[in-house]
């Protein structure tokens, strides 16, 4: 049976669909994208989660019947059945998992007591079951508590499928908010510090003097706050902003009803307001919780990635004294929540307005980007290469910016440049080029906007200018192949003595021994002394892949090698396919899990732009996870051989086992 998978193209710098042979090669691929590993390592979460079944099963009796809703590996379902429950129906929509789940379940003997059911707990129905369930257990919950809909799945399971006084695991839950001062935080949501080359990314109104409105993306941002490495000012205690109770459905009537809470934030420092941090806590049972809290509140907390917390920003940071009281009004649905934090006395946002970006600046750059375009000193080094090429160039002058379009401002910022041209596809990115810069600044009017297949080009080029950065991709020699692909079906279009910017790119590595990224993608074979060695198989079947992660904060390492270079791209050259073999040596003992893939960026003279962990926070690397960890010694070496296939910008490695010490 054939299937379909993503596929990246180099050329056009997108992931393709492509047929694949076998839907067991697709399920094991996106069974090794997930982050199962994650939440089937998380001790802590599961410990409780047991506790609390092993509870609901006693309290309910011996016949307990048992729904778990979102079975993922049948983990909780089979803690049911170790429990004493008599029978459990398990829900699992997502295909792939729902097939390894049946192994499982068969491999640890429940067969007899589990009925896996491959739909959703929603789609069910009086019929479905054949009684109704004493004891639903589920774990549909995300960072944001309920944007995987558990409240919509419960009010249906409470109505349909639950018996009478029904035992819910979680049974309530509540969001905690908390205000703070980090200047450092408030860079991935305000514009103010997003100038490229004179011109402000601002919206309109506050490049004007007027303060913005817009409250920026719709989403809050998830976040790790542990792993900051800026300190964060906290200026009052945490407060209880709402809270649920998942055992009865007549607090959720409505689908798409709004329920709104009030309250007032006394302050107890000095400083200035830049958002709301918040985390959630559940009661599995009686005396039995999990909690996202950061470490500040909670000091024993489990490092995960599957929950995290969150950050609301505000439009404008609001300087405030100690003793200052703020009102909150918290709103939500039935997959959202949203704040409205303001100073004492000033009107509510109308119940029925939801946030979301009303500049169109935040739709177009994502919070990662935003703080990356804020950081002074990476634009500085594109301002720089910008400046000294076009300094030597006779006007007028024509730059095509490759990619995406922001840095291509600091071109429009130079006299001598007349057109930049920009390849953009996105509705609203061409709509805040073409409408909504040229009101903030008016050399934005410099940027033309051509097609896809560059036949917009009107004018030879003499400089291509890329970061390089393309919203399509995610890793980072992706974007430089991209960049590669893309400066070749430029060169009919080049002026004679054209530039190119960067000139060339650095593939460049480093071995390193994770402190807990490497769970992200572990498949462990036992889970609180269940058998999963049908997960981990199905895991391991496909082979490792990427992720994206800012090493230098994001994930706790250990450097097992210095960093080293493995190919020089030069983007003048034809794009070409390498293979490196090399002898790695090692500088510590330890356990080599991952491997760090970045590039660097030659600029120009004494302008190298470094894309490892040691540069700007705000660029990430590529991971490889290994599925064997390699323990070395210092003094030790290993052999690598990593191929780079340009056209599919493919990156693979492969591992020998290490070399004796030489004595």
């Amino acid at each position: 049976m054939s299937a379909f998978g993503a596929r990246f193209n180099a050329a056009t710098g997108q992931h393709e669909w492509v047929a694949r042979d076998s839907d067991e090669d697709s399920a094991s691929g996106e069974l090794s994208a997930s982050f199962y590993g994650d939440m089937l390592n998380d001790t802590e979460r599961n410990r409780q989660y047991e506790a609390a079944i092993a509870w609901a099963v006693r309290t309910a009796g011996p016949q307990a019947v048992v729904l778990d809703i979102g079975t993922g590996t049948g983990l909780l379902a089979m803690m049911a059945v170790r429990a004493g429950a008599s029978r459990v129906f398990a829900c699992e929509v997502f295909v792939p998992m729902a097939r390894i789940a049946r192994r499982v379940i068969h491999d640890n003997g429940m067969s007899d007591r589990i009925t896996l059911l491959e739909q959703r707990s929603t789609d069910l129905t009086e019929r479905s079951l054949p009684e109704r369930a004493d004891i639903i257990v589920s774990e549909v919950l995300d960072t944001e508590l309920i944007g995987e809909g558990v409240l919509e799945t419960m009010r249906h399971a409470l109505q349909h499928l639950a018996k009478p006084n029904c035992i819910v695991v979680p049974a309530r839950a509540s969001i905690w908010v908390q205000p703070f001062q980090s200047p450092d935080l408030r860079l991935y949501q305000s514009l103010h510090k997003a100038t490229i080359g004179s011109i402000s990314l601002m919206p309109p109104e506050a490049a004007s003097g007027i303060a913005s409105t817009c409250r920026g993306p719709a989403s809050m941002f998830e976040l790790r706050l542990d792993d900051r490495p800026e300190p964060i000012l906290t200026l009052a205690p945490p407060l209880c902003a709402i809270d649920f109770d998942f055992r009865t459905s007549a607090q959720y009537a409505e689908t798409e009803q709004i329920h709104s809470r009030e309250h007032q934030l006394a302050l107890t420092q000095r400083g200035t307001v830049d958002g709301l941090v918040a985390w959630w806590a559940v009661e599995l049972a009686p005396g039995i919780t999990l909690s996202t809290a950061p470490k500040w509140i909670n000091p024993q907390a489990a490092w995960r990635d599957h929950w995290m917390q969150l950050l609301h920003s505000l439009p404008q940071a609001l300087p405030c004294a100690k003793g200052d009281t703020l009102d909150l009004t918290v709103r939500h649905d039935d997959y959202r929540v949203w704040f409205d934090l303001r100073r004492q006395g000033q009107a509510a946002l109308p119940e029925d307005e939801r946030p979301g970006c009303t500049c169109l600046a935040h739709s177009v750059l994502c919070r990662p980007r935003i703080r990356l375009l804020s950081t002074a000193g990476y634009v500085q080094q594109y301002e720089k290469a910008i400046a000294s090429v076009v300094t030597d160039c006779l006007p007028p002058v024509n730059v095509f910016c490759a990619g995406h379009w922001p840095i291509g401002l600091a071109a429009c910022a130079l006299p001598k440049v007349v057109k930049v041209f920009v390849v953009e596809l996105s509705p609203n990115s061409q709509h805040y080029l073409r409408d909504v810069l040229p009101s903030t600044s008016p050399q934005g009017r410099k940027i033309d906007l051509v097609g896809a297949d560059l036949t917009g080009v009107t004018a030879p080029i003499n400089v291509v200018f890329a970061e390089p950065f393309f919203p399509a991709v995610r890793l980072p020699w992706e974007h430089a192949c991209v960049f590669w692909t893309l400066c070749e079906s430029l060169r009919p279009r080049l002026a004679r003595d054209a530039c190119i910017i960067p000139r060339r790119g650095v593939l460049r590595i480093m071995l390193v021994q994770f402190e807990h990224m490497h769970t992200l993608r572990c498949a462990p074979s036992e889970v609180s002394g269940f058998n999963l060695q049908s997960f981990q198989e199905a895991c391991h079947a496909s082979p490792a892949d990427f992720d994206v992660a800012y090493l230098s904060f994001e994930y706790a390492f250990t450097r097992l090698s210095d960093p080293l270079s493995l190919q020089t791209l030069d983007f003048a050259t034809t794009p070409s396919s390498s293979t490196v073999q090399l002898d790695v040596p090692l500088m510590r003992t330890g356990s080599i899990n991952g491997v760090a893939v970045w590039m660097d960026y030659d600029l120009g003279p004494s302008n190298k732009l470094d894309g490892g962990p040691d540069s700007y926070q705000a660029l990430y690397q590529g991971v490889q996870i290994l599925r064997s960890p390699l323990d070395v010694a210092a003094g030790d070496s290993i052999r690598m051989a990593v191929r780079l296939d340009v056209p599919t910008a493919d990156l693979s490695i492969e591992f020998e086992r290490p070399a004796p010490r030489s004595l």
